[in-house]
């Protein structure tokens, strides 16, 4: 079921953020006991989790249906606070393309409710296939090429992102800008590579 349209609770309908609230039903800083009792999905569990070096103290997880297609929901806590949540698609499909057709479509969604994004990254980690657009599902699923298209809310940055790791992966990433140390540490990244291609610019002009 590749060509599942993600409907209104993909991006901001009644199941996710909607008004008043940064993620589904919640707001960052919310606890482990109020995040629980706004949500009505499956729940699955809880446990700890990290991303990259981030540990993070404690993670809730349950499943759902976004647009027709199966995500698992996961909710991340910092000092016992809401700072993040993602979904991450569960299907798995044979053929790659699929998953850069869901990637665009969740992209088209996002852009519905938030308008454009930010910023809009093409990755190549090997630039085989980069002039080669019949090529770009082989280029996912050989690990050749990474996407994220992002968006900045006055509380949230949100991804829609797709990559291959162990498996490919597509997920929307939800990131508090005040309940995660995170946020700051990237902001001050992006600024400074920001200044380092200002400068690498005035002294190749």
């Amino acid at each position: 079921d590749g060509d599942a349209t993600p409907g209104d609770t993909s991006a901001g309908g009644d199941d996710t953020d909607g008004p008043g609230y940064d993620f589904r039903k919640t707001r960052w800083g919310m606890s482990l006991s109020e995040v629980k009792s706004s949500e009505d999905a499956d729940y699955v569990g809880a446990g700890t989790v990290g991303i990259g070096d981030e540990e993070y103290d404690t993670s809730l997880v349950y499943e759902d249906k976004i647009g027709g297609l199966d995500v698992t929901i996961l909710y991340i806590f910092t000092n016992e606070k809401l700072s993040q949540a993602i979904y991450q698609f569960k299907s798995r499909y044979s053929d790659p393309d699929t998953y850069l057709v869901n990637f665009n479509k969740m992209v088209e969604a996002y852009k519905n409710k938030y308008g454009a994004p930010s910023e809009v990254e093409e990755e190549w980690e090997n630039e085989k296939y980069k002039n080669d657009p019949g090529k770009a599902g082989q280029a996912l699923a050989e690990g050749h090429i990474s996407y994220a298209t992002t968006w900045q809310t006055l509380e949230t940055e949100i991804t829609v992102g797709l990559n291959k790791g162990e498996d490919i992966s597509l997920y929307v990433y939800y990131l508090s800008k005040h309940y995660d140390e995170k946020y700051e540490r990237l902001k001050r990244e992006r600024e400074a590579e920001k200044k380092e291609e200002k400068t690498g610019k005035e002294i190749g002009a």
